[in-house]
């Protein structure tokens, strides 16, 4: 099938709906002006001769009729024919009528109505006016036949048609022109959708559709740019989640290296020593893999909560287990857990300033939290400094207070801490740092409890952790 081009289209149906328009304008007009012409020439035909042949004598004389009606209407160089009631002409006679034949008269003198009637002659139409000519009592005295040619209107309205001919044409190129200028306007706003389409095909999805006057293309262009904007999101989510699905790979690997090089290496050192006999060293190596064993077995398992955190949080009802607890109760569980791990720290618990409301929690996850934040204190605070736990009390919120007295995060490395696998310059902590891994666990547990946690920190002087756990429905 042969294409075209929409605005060709439009502009045709545009062209072509306009000349049957300017048609039927021509033809109303030239209708007007017909009528009006005939009835103006109607009009004074009868007005000429109605005061002549009116309310008239039984006995008037009709020939002095025709004398001063001829002397009437001559000026219009309209003809006169007058008859008697007996069908006989009555001089004089004006023109070269008569026109109408007898039994026209006659008809016109049985029923007593004048008439126009348009007749076709060899030198023209002519506008024809019969009327009976009545006494003043209402007695027929004869007819009286009055016509004018045409030729004068129909030279009129010859030149109207030229006019409208002219006219029509002229307004044709007209709309010609305006046509093609209204569907270029009309269909710009589509061409810059096209284009913005074309360069979103090119990998362009930073553009967008420029808005219109028009309100259905605002629409299309509204909902388009809405649509560009969500799928440049899920692209740079997409895009987002596979670097970070990488570097979590390589992280993992990286994590994973160690332990397995220390298990390599391990087990060539047991063989070494089963020749030697060398039990000592033997159970110096075994001590060695069990802690090895233990970090990959907690680096699995974090990995492995991770990505239940993950999958929960649009639905945390997959993981969570919700269940009222006592704030006060919870800390100090955490305040003696963290006294065991205590490193030479000193670990103070503060009682809370005002009575805890009790909140609505998946205990464990909660804990695990906590504990996590408990340990990366222990971590990073020196011998004989402090550790302060507590809790406060909002009106939506309850807020665990993780504080210490310990190393401190640089500024610029804070928005970082909570990313899976990144870990503070261990040169600050007191031990080995971990995998990095606790506080992303610690932000995904806080997420899917709805709440939101806080980090204030002063390099040198200590780190704040603050955790908002909502009250939830009273």
């Amino acid at each position: 099938m042969r294409s075209i081009s929409f605005r060709t289209l439009l502009t045709g149906l545009l062209f072509v709906g306009f000349i049957p328009l300017l048609l039927l304008i021509g033809l109303i007009v030239y209708g007007f002006q017909r009528t009006y012409l005939m009835e103006q020439a109607k009009s004074q035909l009868s007005s000429f001769i109605r005061v002549e042949i009116e309310n008239l004598d039984p006995n008037s004389n009709l020939s002095l009729l025709a004398v001063q009606t001829g002397e009437r209407i001559r000026p219009l160089g309209a003809d006169l024919f007058i008859k008697d009631k007996d069908g006989n002409p009555v001089p004089p006679a004006l023109g070269t009528g008569p026109w109408l034949e007898d039994e026209i008269h006659k008809n016109a003198l049985i029923h007593q109505k004048a008439q126009f009637l348009t007749i076709h002659t060899d030198s023209g139409d002519r506008l024809v006016f019969l009327s009976p000519i009545l006494s003043s009592e209402g007695m027929a005295l004869g007819t009286l036949e009055s016509s004018i040619s045409l030729s004068g209107i129909q030279t009129q309205l010859l030149v109207l048609q030229r006019w409208l001919i002219l006219l029509i044409g002229f307004s044709i190129f007209l709309v010609g022109i305006i046509s093609q200028g209204i569907s270029t306007f009309s269909l710009r706003p589509i061409q810059n959708l096209v284009k913005t389409a074309e360069k979103v095909r090119e990998g362009d999805l930073h553009t967008r559709a420029s808005t219109t006057s028009i309100i259905e293309i605002n629409e299309l262009a509204f909902t388009l740019n809405q649509m560009l904007t969500r799928l440049e999101e899920d692209i740079d989510a997409q895009r987002k989640l596979n670097q970070t699905m990488r570097q979590f790979a390589a992280d993992a690997s990286h994590e994973l290296r160690s332990p397995l090089m220390v298990f390599n290496n391990s087990v060539d050192l047991l063989r070494k020593f089963v020749e030697e006999k060398n039990f000592l060293q033997m159970i110096e190596i075994l001590n060695v893999l069990e802690r090895e064993v233990q970090t990959m077995s907690r680096l699995v398992d974090n990995l492995l909560l991770l990505a239940r955190l993950d999958q929960a949080q649009e639905d945390p009802t997959k993981i969570l287990r919700v269940e009222e607890i006592e704030p006060l109760p919870l800390i100090e569980e955490i305040y003696e857990r963290a006294k065991l791990l205590s490193q030479g720290q000193r670990i103070v618990m503060r009682l809370p300033s005002k009575n805890l409301k009790s909140l609505t929690a998946d205990r464990s996850m909660l804990t695990h939290a906590l504990n996590n934040l408990i340990e990366n204190a222990i971590q990073h605070t020196p011998p004989e400094k402090g550790i302060f736990i507590t809790a406060e009390s909002e009106e939506r919120y309850c807020i665990f207070v993780i504080q210490d007295e310990g190393t401190g995060i640089p500024k610029n490395q804070i928005p970082f801490i909570f990313d899976r696998f990144y870990r503070v310059d261990t040169s600050r902590s007191q031990r080995k740092s971990g995998a990095g891994l606790g506080l992303a666990i610690v932000q995904s547990i806080v997420h899917l409890h709805q709440g939101k946690i806080e980090v204030f920190s002063d390099e040198g002087k200590g780190t704040t952790f603050k955790v908002f756990i909502p009250y939830g429905d009273e």
